[in-house]
């Protein structure tokens, strides 16, 4: 029991802990583009190999994209900034989150037409080989 008193009170949010946990949680200034390309490579690598993972039907690849996928950081500030009522934030880090999404249907689905063109240029289509490895 001591040992849980010991954590709960090593771990208890204080007001001298905001500076830090705004500075994780927002990225602006100078510090922005750097966190905003750190971003966007990491949520297109994620996006790529998800897609992948699922047109290869493989549900560890899939839970590894998962993984790299950036987009924690965001919602976790957007959820801080509306708490703390600083609306500008909630604001621009709802719009990293729209913008991750957009950027990950649209890679999704240059993806997933690449893949479908390539296969549809070996008169298979990917189900019909998964499903019926004799036809190869």
């Amino acid at each position: 029991m001591n040992s849980l008193r010991a954590i709960l009170q090593d771990n208890s949010f204080t007001s001298d802990s905001l500076p830090e946990l705004e500075q994780k949680l927002f990225f602006e200034g100078d510090r922005r583009q750097a966190y905003l390309v750190r971003f966007v490579v990491l949520l297109f690598l994620s996006t790529v190999i998800a897609t992948y993972g699922i047109l290869s039907d493989s549900t560890a690849t899939v839970i590894g994209a998962m993984i790299i996928a950036p987009l924690m950081t965001p919602i976790l500030a957007t959820t801080a900034a509306l708490v703390m009522g600083q609306l500008n934030r909630a604001r621009a880090s709802v719009a990293i989150v729209a913008g991750g999404i957009l950027l990950v249907i649209v890679t999704s689905l240059a993806a997933g037409f690449f893949e479908y063109r390539r296969d549809f240029r070996n008169d298979k289509l990917p189900n019909q080989r998964a499903h019926h490895p004799q036809s190869e």
